[in-house]
């Protein structure tokens, strides 16, 4: 049997969810996660929806979320996901859970500008050639981003150092780290907004001090 989210599933798990508003319209949080997913179809009428939850499924692909357009977050961690895409109608989104797939660079993601936290721990980051950090450039506001535990070989200082709001960052866990010396010395001086690196945090003047 395959596991299809489409717009009939989410009325039947809408009306058997008493936490849920019985007109799918309404429901601004949407909990699909644990289903075994395969597909998400084009979803339509979920205009209000602002968090989406689609975590540990076995989706392949990011698809049929175009009509989502006032999504906030979107969790699509524990999945089977190769390649970031089809998520460039949702120039609201401000957190975007992408952990745990098997993603193997950073991409069409210029259009969320928005984006506040990226999470893409556990991928494949850097096994097929440059993880592509430099791709973050038009998303000014990110200030939490998480890329530990991948396979980054790659100086991506440089990269990092374009994203001005970035204050928490993990990226321990990668090639990269035990051939920069001093890694993390040299991080939080280039770094001028960073306030936790790899789960501690930095003891350094306040930039407006």
């Amino acid at each position: 049997m395959e596991y299809i989210l489409s717009d009939q599933e989410i009325e039947r798990e809408v009306q058997k969810n008493e936490a849920y508003y019985s007109v799918i319209e309404l429901n601004d949080v949407l909990y699909l996660n644990n289903k075994l997913y395969r597909k998400v179809e084009a979803l339509r009428g979920l205009h209000n929806l602002r968090t989406l939850y689609l975590n540990n499924n076995v989706l392949d692909r990011i698809s049929g979320l175009d009509s989502c357009v006032n999504l906030i977050a979107l969790y699509l961690n524990c999945n089977k996901i190769s390649k970031i895409e089809n998520l460039g109608c949702l120039t609201k989104l401000r957190i975007l859970n992408l952990e745990d797939n098997n993603i193997c660079a950073i991409e069409n993601l210029e259009n969320l500008t928005l984006l506040e936290d990226l999470n893409l721990s556990n991928n494949c980051l850097g096994s097929k050639g440059p993880a592509q950090i430099s791709n973050l450039c038009r998303n000014e506001k990110l200030t939490i981003l998480n890329i530990q535990n991948n396979t980054i070989e790659e100086d991506i200082l440089k990269d990092l150092s374009e994203l001005k709001d970035l204050s928490i960052l993990y990226c321990m866990n990668n090639p990269m780290m035990s051939k920069c010396k001093n890694y993390r010395k040299l991080f939080v001086h280039t770094l001028k907004r960073l306030t936790f690196l790899d789960h501690k945090p930095q003891n350094k003047p306040s930039w407006n001090a």
